[in-house]
């Protein structure tokens, strides 16, 4: 999956759906992807303070 995401950043996720680069479903897979991703560095951030 994550060979596949070329989007950095929510907001590029967006603008790809919008411009129908993605369907709906790649949409919403990428973007669960996203938010865990940025779940888990939120947590190792925590962890190393």
């Amino acid at each position: 999956m994550w060979k596949e995401l070329k989007f950095y950043k929510t907001e590029d996720l967006f603008k790809a759906k919008r411009r129908n680069y993605i369907n709906e479903t790649k949409f919403i897979e990428f973007y669960d992807g996203a938010f865990h991703l940025m779940n888990m560095m939120n947590a190792f951030k925590k962890n190393i303070k």
